[in-house]
């Protein structure tokens, strides 16, 4: 492998030479298994990274993504990869009351999460947090009802 290409560039290259292999097996509830090709990833990280433009995301700007370990998990992880957004990982595992620390002292541009999580932390968002527009990763980026429906600027910008 080349040294100095970014991890997004390394997985664009893996899914363009592997587009209808197989990525990943999801394991579903009910005990089945359902496989992702690359080529269906990279759709599902493509209509994130949309949303997150759609809102106002830009390079350097800094996005949460608060869930548990999964394969959206990764999907939203590579789509802010893709726009080249700081990308602030929290451990869903943590106390709520602690989360929502890391979020504010993060200075986020957007939160990314699940459902769940979601209803547990917009109980404890006070007006600042509701500043921020926050994306459902289950559903291809969907805005939560509440949140902000784009990016305040300016915010904070790191260089690439």
């Amino acid at each position: 492998m080349e040294t100095g290409k970014k991890i997004y560039d390394v997985f664009d290259a893996v899914n363009s030479s592997n587009r209808n292999n197989i990525a990943m097996i999801l394991k579903c509830n009910d005990g089945s298994e359902k496989t992702c090709s690359y080529g269906e990833m990279f759709e599902q990280i493509d209509i994130m990274a949309n949303k997150l433009c759609s809102i106002g995301i830009k390079p350097g700007m800094r996005t949460v993504i608060v869930a548990q370990s999964s394969p959206v998990w990764n999907i939203a992880y590579l789509a802010c990869l893709k726009l080249k957004s700081a990308t602030v990982l929290v451990d869903s595992s943590l106390d709520t009351a602690d989360i929502v620390k890391l979020i504010k002292k993060s200075d986020a541009a957007c939160m990314m999460t699940t459902d769940k999580l979601f209803e547990e932390l917009a109980s404890t968002f006070d007006a600042d947090m509701m500043e921020i527009p926050v994306l459902d990763i289950e559903h291809n980026g969907e805005l939560f009802s509440g949140s902000a429906l784009t990016v305040k600027q300016p915010s904070i910008v790191i260089d690439e």
